[in-house]
């Protein structure tokens, strides 16, 4: 992972001068959507804030489309970088920002009108450190639309109490045992605020493909003072670019497996205080995490298979453990189960002898 300046070379106060809020949207081959997300978020509705625009390396037309937004419009500023990945443009963001609440987006995405105030009050009338919301998937075209509507059923949902100040461990315990909500990673789902964040130093992954999973995990375990809305304040677009658009391949299961990692190092910290009645949620969601990464790999071709064979000797003997030999049983019970109903149907029927 990176190394980050000291925390006093950072800007950690808030001051009267200082925006309320840091909207930070890392940008990449965006340029089919940018206007429509940078519309989104300058409603009249908008809290105080500044817009911290990470051109990460974008080699499409989304730097000319942030120039000309940042001209008209002061609170819009543009970070160029190599590229480097969502993780290293979030956490170059950070760095930059100023405002009491850091809120990270998508650069394909939208929000609901008056999202960013509604979080922002929330986090101001509770005192919060931490709050996350609901949001709803749409596609730009029926294959798309169709997962979309699958996410609406089973992600992005939470039904828990609004007035209610959980601690993170505390609040992702309620949402996994609510059966009216759904526990889910994403970081367009939350608002933090920006001295917890560079207290706890929790920065972003750099590495690992899905780097909002371990990020969540690591914010929950820390946070004392959380909140939730039952609203839907964010839409997520699904197309073939996004993420949850994109096939699986090795990236997908490997990043999983690094993951899991993640999260034992975050349980391993001498600091780490489990609280009552949360052990057997944090076994669930290892287990969680780690069956995506088999089903990932599952899904994978021969050819995408063997690249952990490319992996460091001590990783791939611990992915092997982990990822890919369950999913050989798993291959293999399930041939194993279809073999059987191939042999039941050639049996002939039982007769009723009349005996």
């Amino acid at each position: 992972m990176t190394d980050f300046a000291p925390l006093n070379t950072l800007k950690t106060d808030h001051v009267d001068s200082g925006p309320l809020l840091s909207v930070i949207i890392p940008v990449y081959k965006a340029e089919a959507y940018l206007r429509d997300t940078l519309d989104s978020i300058l409603t009249r509705d908008a809290p105080d804030m500044e817009i911290l625009c990470v051109n990460d390396g974008s080699p499409d037309g989304s730097a000319a489309i942030l120039s000309e937004y940042a001209q008209t419009d002061p609170r819009i500023r543009v970070i160029d970088q190599p590229n480097g990945g969502t993780g290293s443009a979030r956490n170059h963001g950070v760095r930059e920002a100023a405002g009491k609440y850091l809120y990270f987006m998508d650069c394909d995405d939208l929000l609901e009108p008056g999202a960013l105030a509604q979080a922002a009050a929330s986090m101001e009338a509770r005192d919060l450190e931490y709050l996350c919301f609901n949001a709803e998937a749409f596609g730009e075209d029926p294959e798309s639309a169709a997962v979309a509507a699958e996410k609406n059923l089973n992600y992005f949902r939470r039904n828990l109490d609004e007035g209610r100040v959980f601690t993170g461990q505390a609040l992702m315990k309620a949402i996994i045992d609510d059966p009216d909500s759904r526990f889910s990673a994403p970081v367009w789902q939350c608002m933090i605020r920006r001295d917890f964040f560079l207290e706890h130093r929790l920065w972003f992954s750099e590495t690992i493909l899905n780097e909002d999973e371990p990020w969540t995990f690591a914010v929950l375990m820390k946070v004392k003072r959380a909140g939730c809305l039952n609203r839907k304040l964010y839409r997520y677009r699904i197309h073939k670019g996004s993420i949850m658009g994109t096939p699986a391949d090795f990236r997908h299961a490997y990043s999983y497996y690094l993951c899991a990692q993640a999260f034992y190092q975050t349980i391993a910290d001498p600091d780490f205080v489990c609280e009552p009645g949360m052990e057997d949620t944090l076994v669930w969601y290892a287990q969680f995490i780690t069956r995506n990464g088999i089903y990932c790999y599952r899904k994978c071709s021969n050819e995408e298979k063997n690249k952990r064979l490319e992996l460091p000797l001590e990783t791939r003997m611990a992915f092997e453990a982990a990822i890919a030999y369950p999913a050989m049983l798993h291959d293999k019970l399930q041939q194993a189960r279809d073999e059987l109903r191939a042999a039941e149907a050639l049996l002939p029927l039982n007769e009723d002898s009349g005996a």
